[in-house]
C-alpha cells in the first residue's frame, strides 16, 4: 500500500517500555491503516524485555518503522514530545504499545479534518477491553454529536459542562503545527498530560468529532493514569496538579476547575467501587469524603453485601458530583444500544 500523499503524511508516534508482548499488534494495526503512515516513530524507553528484538523484526518488513532509543527510562510524556520533534508529517497520532488502532480511524480522520481546516484535531469513540479481550465499555460516554461534527471554541466550552473527556488521544489525530505551536505534553502534568493536551487545543481551535469506533484501549491497570488514581497520595498529586495547570491556563474558562474536581472525585470513587473488590473503602474515604455523611455512606457500603454497596456508593456518588449530563449519558446509551456506533473499516 502507498504511503499517504504530501500534504497529508502521518506520523504515528509509540512510546514503548517493557511491552513486547504487545507491540507487534500495535505497530502492525498502524502499519495496515489506509492511508499508510508516512512513518511509525517507536520511542523506546531503554525497555529491559525484548521489545528491540521485537521491533527489529517488524523493521524488516515495515520499511516506514523508526525506531529511537533511549538510554535511560524518562517516561512516555517526554517519550512523546521526543516523536513530536522527530515527527516528519502533517498529521500526529499519539498511540500507546498495549492498544490496537481499528482499521479505517486514519481514513475518517483526514477526511474530518480535509472538510475543516480550522480544527486541531479530529477524534472518534473507542470500545475499551481488559487483556483477555472481554469489552468492558465505550468512550466517551457521552457523544458530542450524534453524527460528524466540528466544534468551534465557545462550543467546546458548552460541551465542558456535559462532559470533558470526548477526545482520547488514541482516538484522535492531530495536527502538527497546532501540538508544536502549544508545546507538545506538560511533562509536569503527569498522567493529565495528554488530557489537557486534547482540551487546550480544542478550546483554542475548535476540533471534529465523528461517531465511529476507531480504537481499542486495553485497559491497563499498571498503566500511568490507572495508577495515579487507584492510589490515595497518587491521587491527590494528581487533582492538585490538574487543578494547577487549568487554573493557569488563560484559555480554560473560570468555572470549568471546580467542575473537574467534582469529576476527578467521582471517577476515583468509581474505581475504588466498580473496579475494585473488594470494595476500596480507604480510597473512598480518603478522596471522595468530604462530610460526615459522606463518610457514613461510603462506609456503609463498604461492609453490606457487595452489588448492594457499589449501587450505593455510586449513586451517592451521583448525586453528590453531579460529574456531568445524566440526560446526555442517556440518551449516549440508549442510542449504543439501539443504534449501535460503527467499527470502522477500510472504506469509512
Amino acid at each position: 500500500m502507498p504511503p499517504s500523499k504530501p500534504g497529508s503524511l502521518i506520523s504515528a508516534i509509540l512510546p514503548n517500555y517493557n511491552h513486547a508482548g504487545y507491540l507487534r499488534d500495535a505497530v502492525r494495526s498502524l502499519a495496515k491503516q489506509n492511508p499508510t503512515p508516512h512513518e511509525i516513530i517507536v520511542i523506546d524507553d531503554a525497555s529491559t524485555d525484548e521489545s528491540l528484538a521485537v521491533l527489529s523484526e517488524l523493521a524488516t518488513a515495515i520499511p516506514f518503522l523508526r525506531v529511537l532509543r533511549e538510554d535511560a527510562n524518562r517516561g512516555a510524556i517526554a517519550a512523546l514530545n521526543r516523536g513530536i520533534a522527530e515527527a516528519r508529517g502533517d498529521y500526529l497520532y499519539f498511540g500507546a504499545a498495549d492498544d490496537i488502532v481499528l482499521p479505517g480511524l486514519f481514513a475518517a480522520m483526514t477526511a474530518a479534518l480535509r472538510d475543516h481546516q480550522e480544527a486541531a484535531f479530529a477524534a472518534c469513540e473507542c470500545i475499551i477491553t481488559d487483556f483477555s479481550g472481554r469489552r468492558t465499555g465505550f468512550r466517551p460516554p457521552i457523544r458530542p454529536s450524534y453524527g460528524k461534527k466540528f466544534f468551534a471554541p465557545g462550543q467546546v466550552q458548552r460541551l465542558l459542562r456535559r462532559a470533558d473527556n470526548w477526545a482520547l488521544t488514541g482516538a484522535a489525530l492531530f495536527r502538527c503545527d497546532v501540538v508544536r505551536a502549544a508545546g507538545g505534553f506538560d511533562g509536569t502534568a503527569g498522567s493529565f498530560a495528554d488530557g489537557l493536551l486534547a482540551r487546550h487545543l480544542a478550546l483554542k481551535n475548535g476540533f471534529v468529532f465523528v461517531p465511529m469506533v476507531g480504537f481499542n484501549w486495553r485497559i491497563n491497570p499498571k498503566g500511568l493514569s490507572r495508577s495515579a488514581s487507584s492510589g490515595i497520595d497518587a491521587s491527590r498529586q494528581m487533582l492538585s496538579s490538574m487543578l494547577k495547570h487549568i487554573e493557569a491556563d488563560p484559555v480554560f474558562p473560570s468555572w470549568y476547575a471546580p467542575l473537574l474536581e467534582r469529576r476527578w472525585r467521582f471517577n476515583v470513587g468509581r474505581i475504588a467501587t466498580v473496579e475494585s473488590r473488594p470494595m476500596r473503602a480507604d480510597l473512598l474515604l480518603a478522596c471522595c469524603s468530604q462530610t460526615s455523611l459522606d463518610r457514613t455512606v461510603y462506609r456503609l457500603a463498604s461492609v453490606i453485601w457487595y452489588p448492594t454497596g457499589v449501587l450505593l456508593a455510586l449513586i451517592w456518588l451521583t448525586v453528590r458530583e453531579r460529574p456531568m449530563s445524566l440526560t446526555g449519558v442517556l440518551l449516549t446509551a440508549l442510542a449504543r444500544r439501539f443504534n449501535p456506533s460503527r467499527v470502522t473499516s477500510e472504506s469509512a
